[in-house]
């Protein structure tokens, strides 16, 4: 099972949205602020399913 933090998926999922929000002329700051707050949401969520499924 992979874990639920991948330090380089994440990084390449915030570059990808960083440069995606440039291309339709968003603030990339704006975007990687939101994604990373999500991503940090979601990780946690998953790491709690993750460790209620353990016991």
């Amino acid at each position: 099972r992979l874990p639920a933090r991948i330090d380089e998926r994440v990084e390449e999922v915030v570059e990808r949205v960083k440069a995606k929000a440039r291309d339709a002329g968003l603030d990339p700051a704006l975007m990687e602020d939101l994604w990373r707050r999500l991503i940090e949401w979601s990780i946690a969520r998953e790491e709690k399913i993750l460790g209620q499924e353990r016991r």
